[in-house]
């Protein structure tokens, strides 16, 4: 029960339900503890703990997730793509990232990372491609939508990668 609550948390990702569950970081501890084997339990906790400001914790619970699932879903690499990004493991994100597109090739989200990476990177030939790639799979995507639901609480990873995004020109 708790593990598909929280991952509903993670493919929404919308700021309502990680209040509903009250704080997801503790929810998420929770459904580790009832699901040790759990890998999307460990996953969820690794994703509440990023959006808590707090990615280098989370870096080990997404690995973790990787490991004990033998075929982790795209999001478990985007989330990993994410959380380097916030550390600025920049050239590990963009393998995570490529890998959850590997995985789930319309994962816009996916897409989005690739793009906001190769931008960080200054690659820009490929920023752009990505950025198209989004655009094909989600042509009414809007960056200020995508803040209004985004429940990270650091400004400063959240004003890096919407910059990156900014950079190549995606819709505001």
């Amino acid at each position: 029960m708790a593990e598909s609550r929280l991952n509903v948390v993670v493919q929404t990702r919308g700021e309502r339900e990680l209040q509903r569950l009250g704080t997801s970081a503790t929810a998420a501890e929770r459904a580790v503890a009832l699901s040790p084997n759990g890998a999307d339990a460990y996953c969820q906790l690794g994703f509440a703990l990023f959006m808590s400001d707090r990615p280098k914790e989370a870096t080990k619970f997404i690995k973790a997730a990787i490991s004990l699932n033998p075929f982790p879903r795209s999001y478990y690499y985007e989330i990993l793509g994410n959380v380097y990004l916030a550390i600025e493991k920049n050239d590990m994100a963009l393998g995570a990232f490529k890998k959850a597109v590997q995985i789930e090739y319309k994962d816009v989200w996916a897409h989005l990372g690739l793009a906001a990476t190769y931008s960080i990177l200054g690659r820009e030939k490929e920023a752009i491609e990505s950025a198209e790639e989004v655009l094909k799979l989600n042509p009414n995507l809007s960056i200020q939508n995508l803040e209004k639901v985004d429940p990270n609480k650091s400004r400063n990873t959240k004003n890096r990668y919407y910059g990156a995004l900014r950079k190549l020109g995606l819709p505001e």
